[in-house]
């Protein structure tokens, strides 16, 4: 979710909020991620292992626009509308992270990873 923030790229250049070089780094970050990308589906297919190669030049991209964005915000006096947008989204996406931990079918996860913690979450969670 934090990423969605690349999409606000072009807006916030065009309101002068990121400089020219900010945009070069945030376009060079997404093509090397887009670039390694396709080394790795060429070389080996698509394994969900791969994700954390291109997942870093994606972020690095992110990061730039979500901290212009709180720059955008400050200047349009709407700080604490953003401040809540981001808190809900980090909120949202830790919970996606913890169902993603927790799932069941069968691939790299907690169950299989750390047996011992799963349960101790399971039973935290009954009800």
């Amino acid at each position: 979710m934090l990423t969605w923030g690349i999409f606000l790229l072009g807006r916030l250049k065009k309101s002068g909020v990121l400089s020219k070089e900010l945009t070069w780094f945030c376009c060079v970050s997404l093509a090397a991620a887009l670039v390694i990308g396709c080394v790795d589906a060429n070389g080996a297919g698509i394994l969900i292992r791969y994700g954390c190669d291109v997942s870093f030049g994606i972020f690095l991209a992110a990061v730039v626009a979500v901290l212009g964005a709180a720059k955008a915000a400050r200047q349009k006096k709407v700080y604490g509308l953003y401040v809540a947008w981001l808190q809900a989204a980090i909120f949202f996406q830790a919970a996606v992270l913890f169902l993603i931990l927790v799932n069941k079918d069968g691939s790299i996860n907690l169950q299989t990873g750390n047996p011992a913690l799963y349960e101790t979450i399971r039973a935290a969670l009954r009800f």
